[in-house]
């Protein structure tokens, strides 16, 4: 499996957090605060530059007042709507 930190679903998936802060009302700051987190931290998930581990989600969307699953449908709906890309060719393995 290839990293997903710079594939279009991530990408995705960071808007998303950063739509449903934003359709919450909620600044990065008082978001931050909620989790015990410098603002950076906020900013640096929302920009693609760090992303969230199961655990960290659980509290992100628990600061946003959100269930986690709608977080993932919302991404779910997304990815299915992106077009395939097409796979990178592997250069022969040499011996």
């Amino acid at each position: 499996m290839e990293k997903t930190i710079h594939s279009e679903a991530h990408a995705a998936f960071c808007r998303i957090l950063r739509e449903t802060r934003e359709y919450k009302e909620i600044t990065q700051t008082a978001l931050a605060r909620k989790l015990g987190s410098p603002q950076s931290f906020i900013a640096k998930v929302e920009i693609g530059e760090r992303r969230l581990d199961v655990v960290e989600l659980l509290a992100y969307a628990k600061g946003l007042q959100i269930s986690p699953g709608k977080l993932i449908a919302r991404l779910e709906a997304e990815i299915a709507g992106m077009k395939p890309k097409l796979a990178k060719k592997r250069s022969p393995k040499s011996k």
